[in-house]
């Protein structure tokens, strides 16, 4: 807390509104959703426009999976910088797209690993064949350790840059919490990132991409087949 706040009141209130909270492993109510559901399949949605937008995804791990870290570290190499295989491959050396990139989101019960660009329709095939294969590449042979620093030297960044927010901070704060129970702080992130090994984020590739599992939503004049090909 910052500013002119009494730490006991405000304790005193939070306990008041959530000192039953406990967390993940409160039971669920009987009323209660089920677990997410992925499906998998192929949804374009035609529009005559001068861009074709690609998001394609695959199920991931919850947040307290024990791969998760290394699920992160795959992201950070596949799409989740400028140095990253995606970014280089599409947009870098053949000037497919601005937009290309890949992001992790999970959550309390699955998760999800996507992709995304944004390319002129003459480009569509081109970049969902160098996606394919960076995929492919992924699940054939791990990453060299030179390319694994940089992955955990990106996430590592996220992490502590994302501190100096306050905002940030407090959902960090929070997020440890609700999922963990406990304080989880930047160091130890840092230094689990640090044994994640380059055989540990092969293996997740291998788990996650071969199951071949994909959902794509299109927008733009791209016909089903020509995505269908790739994913």
């Amino acid at each position: 807390m910052a500013g002119d706040v009494d730490h006991a009141v405000t304790a005193r209130k939070l306990n008041k509104l959530l000192g039953d909270f406990k967390g993940k492993k409160k039971p669920e109510p009987k009323s209660s959703l089920k677990r997410p559901t992925f499906h998998p399949g192929v949804h374009v949605i035609r529009k005559d426009m001068d861009q074709c937008h690609i998001a394609i995804a695959c199920e991931s791990y919850p947040i307290d999976h024990k791969n998760r870290l290394a699920a992160f570290l795959l992201n950070a190499f596949l799409g989740g910088n400028m140095s990253s295989a995606l970014f280089q491959e599409i947009r870098e050396k053949r000037g497919y797209a601005y937009t290309v990139y890949s992001s992790l989101a999970p959550f309390t019960d699955t998760g999800l690993l996507g992709m995304y660009v944004a390319t002129g329709p003459k480009q569509v095939e081109d970049c969902l064949r160098l996606m394919r294969e960076q995929i492919e590449k992924l699940k054939r042979e791990p990453i060299d350790d030179k390319d694994l620093m940089i992955a955990k030297n990106s996430v590592k960044s996220a992490v502590l840059m994302g501190s100096d927010a306050m905002e940030n901070r407090m959902f960090a704060l929070a997020k440890s919490e609700l999922f963990y129970e406990r304080q989880v702080g930047d160091e130890e992130i840092c230094a689990m990132l640090d044994q994640v090994t380059s055989l540990d984020v092969w293996r997740v590739a291998q788990e996650l991409f071969s199951k071949n599992r994909w959902l794509t939503v299109a927008l733009g004049e791209i016909p089903k087949r020509t995505i269908r090909k790739y994913f």
